[in-house]
């Protein structure tokens, strides 16, 4: 499995690995308005929950962030979603 990035953070249960997945913004959803609707930089969801089915519109996207979390034993998923130019919207997933 191939993740795009991982990075570490900090939670209140101590340090995490993150893996990033990065996909270039389509004409299937309207991202903006995603991001108009949560208000939020990074948006929290739990991995299959409505957020995460909203905002990780496609199901093969879905199955692709399970699968990095599953195959890398990673707690948290950051899927962002961007254009050419910038950062639409990410969305921080957690098992």
């Amino acid at each position: 499995t191939s993740v795009d990035g991982v990075m570490l953070i900090q939670t209140v249960e101590g340090f995490a690995n993150v893996g990033i997945e990065i996909k270039t913004q389509d004409n299937n959803i309207n991202a903006t308005a995603i991001a108009s609707k949560y208000g939020t930089s990074i948006i929290k969801c739990k991995f299959g929950d409505s957020i995460s089915k909203e905002c990780i519109h496609n199901s093969s996207y879905r199955v692709q962030v399970l699968h990095h979390a599953s195959v890398l034993n990673l707690p948290y998923m950051l899927f962002v979603v961007a254009s050419a130019t910038r950062v639409t919207y990410s969305v921080m997933c957690h098992g």
